[in-house]
């Protein structure tokens, strides 16, 4: 699952590495799922699949951002 789609992709000699035109190809929609993302540096991913900070790691900002005149930090742990 690759932003929500599902690649389907039909080849017309076996083995062959081209694809002769746009029309073989099927997309399909999915839910994507935590495993379906990296996680950022300086994460790791947990046993039960989460991104979480490393130990060692000295973390920065993703995203700072104001709300109501109070400064928000945002961090997310996955790479898009």
């Amino acid at each position: 699952c690759i932003n929500g789609s599902k690649f389907y992709y039909r080849r017309r000699t076996s083995g062959s590495h081209c694809l002769d035109d746009a029309s073989q190809v099927q997309t399909e929609s999915c839910s994507c799922l935590l495993t379906d993302f990296e996680c950022s540096p300086g994460y790791r991913r947990s046993k039960d699949g989460i991104c979480l900070p490393k130990s060692h790691y000295i973390l920065t900002q993703d995203c700072s951002c104001h709300d109501n005149n109070t400064l928000v930090t945002k961090r997310r742990g996955y790479v898009k």
